[in-house]
């Protein structure tokens, strides 16, 4: 019914409402938003905030592999052949990811990656411009 509809379309409006203002009250740096694909660049600070994090995450990953073939060879939990070995790929894998996140990162590093974001924004850019042309 058209109620119902009114409804709708006001709880939407609500939700919509309510999203935005959370989203511009939690964002400090919104002057450099890009008004056609809502794009914030991220700073040099919060990329390597973001590979401490991942570093924390692969360390954490890479101990609970190795706690598991620990348990393997002490008999306490025994793997399959095949688990055998992708935990071993795996272990391999997390190590290697901790080495290129424990070497030295500046912002050399950080501007490739920001010149890329920005890239991808324009590319979405582009996108929205040419989905709104049709």
């Amino acid at each position: 019914t058209a109620m119902n509809r009114s409804i709708k379309v006001l709880f939407v409006f609500l939700v919509s409402f309510l999203g935005c203002v959370g989203s511009v009250a939690g964002d400090t740096r919104r002057h450099k938003r890009d008004e056609v694909t809502g794009h914030v660049p991220s700073t040099h600070e919060e990329i390597l905030a973001q590979r401490e994090r991942k570093k924390d995450v692969f360390g954490e990953r890479l101990e609970e592999m190795k706690r598991k073939m620990e348990d393997h060879k002490s008999g306490k939990q025994l793997l399959t052949k095949e688990e055998y070995q992708k935990m071993e790929r795996k272990i391999k894998a997390y190590e290697n990811k901790m080495e290129e996140l424990t070497r030295d990162f500046d912002e050399r590093h950080s501007s490739r990656l920001l010149a890329r974001e920005e890239l991808l924004n324009e590319m979405t850019r582009a996108r929205i411009a040419s989905r709104d042309e049709l």
